[in-house]
């Protein structure tokens, strides 16, 4: 049978290399892959590229083989051991006994499965094994050096296109990606990508394919070999297409890094530049060189010509600032590094937003997604033993990068450079942020690593490709067949996230009624993934949510048929379930219920929403709002005579998931009818530290169920806390003059500033009502920093009350003169 190859490509292996340079050039365009429902057919493009290159080994004879990259096999070893987290467990895992919260914390040995969120390891195995699927396709399709470098031209023209693009878009910026995208889960974005990091990630991968064209086309090949290489493989003559093309490209991927101000992706680029500096010849050296001189040039004309050079002063600045550099990272590593030893096998792939949250410390608003270390988030995800599968693939890859360096053949030493490029690129970046893991940048990745593995043409006769398994035909079908049953599971997976996703993206609309039909067509929705995946413990608390959002929709037709000329708007708050606040009258007084419990459709609706609630605590016990939604059912419909245990539900709730220090406050008074006061001064505490955008309603909650002196000693370091606390004080003088003591030594631990403490103590003195004292501390203050207002007005009160009218009228005009607008000064200028 003679090969397919004698005349021309076969018609799969074109489509093949087709297929894979539209996903690799599309990927990039579609918000980077942050959005499920671009990622489905992304993922799905690559599924079936590789199943293209699997039927087309059918027509190649064994010569022509591409063989197996070893590097598959701890990247398979890796894939079983995340597949074995979704396995039902029969023995403890973990006690998590280094938690950073009480024994109340649910025991996480009895979960059910290995990992603490099925449905999160379940999809992100499917892109790990998508992306392994892509590397081996990789290795098999771009053996042949032409096919190789139209996917370089590819990847190297869409950085470039990338990088005017965004900064056309960043000097033109409305708020919108693309002009017209809501960035409405916030980020930094540059380009198309949400995040800035992963876009200068994903131009470094680009950088790296112009960098093999411009060193393919500056290759000097030595004079002994020149007889024995072809020309096509490596040109003897050079236009301007292959010669100073490639170098524009590589400037202006280069820019795109620097334009998108991403710290580590910068980071990345030099220390690219630096090693190929290092490793390459004299012949490019200089070439690097005079690039690199030549790129800080033209950034430096574009940054005053785009009046950009300001932006970039900040966010150097942001360097020196702890809060918004490394330390800020440093301070969740360590927060997190106990969850590696309490859980030494992993907590489960793509699991880390839920499994960091139990061990942080630092008080905290937000869900950290992900570690902004890819290390450690491997670490805390796949254990020990994930986190060596990966370091041995990783090794492989160097070892592999080494050999094409040592060889004579120049096509090796390009790609030697290529994967050196990479590894130092995405190694860095994996250090300081996850931008490998954005779809866009997994898919290149993935294709340039299967690109390192190819067989190269032997220069002489005894050079083998020993670092490759030896294998023909059988081993590639065995392995693609492999990966295409992995692929049908995985098509099965992608097909149901896409799915998952839109409904958990559609808002419940909780503040204004809705049509019932549209409850009903979301219920079923959620029913049919329930009947695929019933363990996906997100589409489970949707479901309870929207059973309670149809009771109310419920409730309020009925009260609608007893008053018709009723507003409906009116009416729908009235429908609203106890939460938090109401869950502690009711606790206290079980009759406030009585009148809830009686509505003829509470049965219908609230049994099946809890039943989810449970079912999605139990599937996922760290998942978000399932304690709260649980413990409010509970309440509601009388299903546990035991309140303790609700407490506990919502209290767990708001300890790990703290979305607001109101809420940590509601908690904190369900613990106050309960003897764990410690419980409740560090949940109070951490409200504080969180900023709330009220102080003054926390405290003034909080004064009517504990003593003043107790309050202030849960008060951060804050002055802006401590003004408001001393603003409103309402105790009696005994417990005025122990607050004023503990001010003074607070303060002297604070280092504040000392118009700051002159301030401080200036309206302690008011609330002792010793204005002769009080005054001058305050006057020491306003004339250290006259342009504050705030101070300002506290003086003209100390002074009024002390009947200074005429001063007291100096400071309020001078206070109006600063800030007119400002409604507290018209109110004291209209009182008499």
């Amino acid at each position: 049978m003679p090969s397919p190859y004698e005349d021309s490509r076969p018609i799969l292996e074109s489509a093949a290399i087709c297929l894979l340079v539209i996903v690799l050039v599309a990927a990039p365009w579609l918000l980077g892959g942050f959005l499920f429902e671009h990622q489905f057919y992304l993922w799905i493009g690559a599924l079936l590229c590789c199943a293209l290159t699997w039927v087309n080994l059918l027509y190649v004879q064994g010569e022509d083989i591409q063989t197996v990259p070893w590097v598959v096999v701890p990247a398979g070893l890796f894939l079983m051991l995340s597949a074995a987290q979704l396995l039902p467990l029969d023995f403890a895992m973990s006690d998590w006994k280094r938690i950073a919260i009480p024994d109340w914390f649910p025991v996480m040995s009895q979960r059910a499965t290995w990992t603490i969120d099925p449905a999160l390891t379940r999809i992100q195995l499917m892109r790990f094994t998508a992306a392994c699927c892509l590397l081996w396709a990789a290795s098999q399709l771009l053996a042949n050096e032409a096919l190789r470098g139209i996917v370089w031209w590819a990847l190297a023209f869409n950085g470039a296109a990338l990088t005017i693009f965004g900064i056309v878009q960043r000097v033109l910026w409305n708020g919108k990606l693309f002009w017209v995208v809501e960035l409405t889960q916030g980020g930094q974005p540059f380009a198309s990508f949400v995040n800035r990091n992963h876009a200068a990630g994903y131009l470094n991968l680009c950088f790296a394919a112009a960098l093999v064209l411009w060193w393919t086309s500056c290759q000097v090949v030595p004079r002994k070999m020149a007889h024995r290489i072809p020309e096509e493989i490596v040109p003897t003559s050079r236009s301007f297409l292959t010669g100073w093309f490639p170098a524009m490209l590589v400037l202006i991927n280069a820019v795109g890094v620097c334009a998108s101000y991403s710290r580590g992706g910068l980071l990345s680029l030099v220390a690219t530049g630096v090693c190929v500096v290092l490793f390459s010849g004299n012949h490019f050296r200089a070439r690097v060189l005079v690039l690199i001189a030549l790129t800080a040039l033209l950034g430096g004309i574009a940054l005053v010509a785009t009046d950009q050079a300001e932006a970039v002063r900040d966010r150097l600045e942001t360097l020196k600032d702890s809060a918004q550099g490394f330390d800020a990272r440093w301070q969740h590593w360590q927060d997190t590094a106990p969850a590696i030893l309490d859980a030494p096998w992993g907590t489960g792939l793509g699991t880390y937003r839920l499994a960091n949250r139990p061990f942080q410390a630092h008080p905290t608003a937000g869900v950290f997604h992900n570690a902004d270390n890819l290390y450690l988030e491997m670490l805390v995800e796949n254990g020990w033993a994930g986190a060596v599968t990966l370091l041995v693939a990783l090794l492989l890859v160097w070892i592999q990068v080494g050999r094409l360096y040592f060889s004579p053949n120049p096509i090796s030493h390009r790609l030697s450079i290529l994967g050196l490029a990479i590894l130092i690129s995405q190694g860095l970046q994996a250090a300081t942020d996850f931008g490998p893991l954005m779809t866009a940048n997994l898919l290149t990745l993935a294709t340039m690593l299967g690109a390192l593995y190819v067989t190269v043409p032997a220069i002489v006769e005894e050079e083998m490709a020993h670092h490759l398994i030896n294998s023909k035909k059988a081993h590639n079908l065995i392995l693609g067949s492999l990966l295409i049953a992995a692929s049908i599971l995985a098509l099965i997976v992608f097909d149901h996230a896409q799915r998952r996703e839109l409904l958990l993206r559609r808002p419940l609309p909780e503040d204004h009624p809705v049509p019932m039909e549209s409850i009903d067509a979301q219920i079923a929705s959620a029913n049919q993934l329930l009947r695929q995946f019933p363990d996906d413990a997100e589409v489970r608390l949707v479901q309870a949510q929207l059973h309670v959002l149809a009771f109310r929709v419920a409730t309020l037709e009925a009260m609608r048929q007893e008053a018709p000329e009723a507003d409906a708007e009116v009416l729908w708050p009235q429908t609203q379930l106890p939460v938090l606040y109401d869950i502690v009258r009711s606790l206290e007084a079980p009759e406030v219920l009585a009148e809830v419990r009686q509505n003829p459709v509470l049965q219908r609706y609230l049994p099946p929403a809890l039943t989810h609630a449970e079912q999605a605590h139990a599937a996922s016990p760290l998942l978000p709002e399932t304690r709260l939604i649980e413990g409010m059912l509970a309440v509601v419909l009388g299903d546990s005579d035991d309140p303790h245990r609700i407490t506990q539900l919502i209290q767990a709730e708001a300890t790990l998931f703290p979305d607001s220090p109101e809420r940590l406050f509601g908690i904190g008074l369900l613990l106050n009818n309960s003897p764990d006061n410690k419980s409740r001064d560090r949940l109070w505490s951490r409200a504080f530290a969180m900023r709330p955008e009220k102080p003054g309603f926390l405290l003034g909650r909080m004064r009517s169920v504990a003593e003043e002196t107790e309050l202030f000693g849960l008060l951060p370091p804050d002055p802006e806390l401590w003004t408001t606390f001393l603003q409103t004080a309402q105790s009696d003088q005994e417990s005025r003059k122990t607050v004023d003591r503990m001010l003074k030594t607070r303060m002297a631990d604070a280092q504040f500033p000392p118009e700051q403490q002159l301030y401080l103590e200036g309206l302690s003195q008011m609330n002792l009502q010793d204005l002769d004292t009080a005054i001058p501390l305050l006057q020491g203050a306003v004339d250290a920093a006259p342009s504050n207002v705030s101070w300002r007005i506290s003086l003209f009160d100390a002074l009024h009350a002390a009947g200074r009218t005429g001063e007291a009228q100096t400071q309020l005009e001078e206070a109006l003169r600063l800030d007119p607008d400002r409604r507290e000064l018209k109110l004291r200028q209209q009182s008499p």
